[in-house]
């Protein structure tokens, strides 16, 4: 059984002569090496365009950099992030609310457990449900026990009336327990 091609069809692959076979043939090589290039290229300008995406937002100028979008308020310098205004928030196992805030806090990412923090101000609710706030200069956060250490200067207000003025004191976050020596 025969198959029919129509005039132009048949013409398309088939060389006649000599010269179409060889203009055949360097259209086809011309069309390996377009095919080849592809290959290797787009990858290329892919890969180039990503590392230059990186380098622009993830090198540090000196001083450090800022994260774009929401994560304006991180810096990062060196193996330390740096955040402005952080704040956490919860409740003790008993439901005893309590927030701490400070100016700033650091975190080294070779210890990420200890988390540094400066101009600290907490809030805590005790057992007769009377609120302390305390205020320190600086104070370090363990994020694995959740117990803060406040250093230099802390400043103790319940809403009963007391008032103390330490120099080191240990919170146990997840028992609501305040420690000085």
């Amino acid at each position: 059984m025969a198959i029919a091609y129509p005039d132009n069809a048949a013409n398309r692959f088939s060389a006649n002569s000599r010269g179409d076979f060889e203009r055949t043939y360097r259209a086809a090589l011309r069309h390996s090496w377009h095919v080849r290039l592809l290959r290797l290229g787009v990858p290329a300008v892919i890969a180039a365009l990503l590392l230059i995406v990186l380098v622009i937002n993830y090198l540090p100028p000196i001083g450090g950099f800022r994260l774009p979008g929401e994560l304006g308020n991180l810096v990062i310098h060196g193996t330390k992030i740096t955040m402005q205004q952080p704040r956490l928030t919860g409740f003790t196992v008993d439901s005893r609310a309590y927030e701490f805030s400070a100016d700033a806090a650091a975190q080294d990412i070779t210890a990420p457990n200890h988390v540094e923090l400066h101009a600290i101000h907490a809030k805590m609710e005790m057992q007769d449900k009377s609120m302390v706030e305390m205020s320190a200069t600086s104070g370090v956060y363990d994020v694995k026990s959740e117990i803060l250490t406040l250093n230099d200067d802390i400043n103790l207000v319940s809403s009963t009336g007391y008032e103390g003025r330490l120099t080191e004191a240990v919170i146990d976050v997840r028992k609501g327990n305040v420690v000085s020596d």
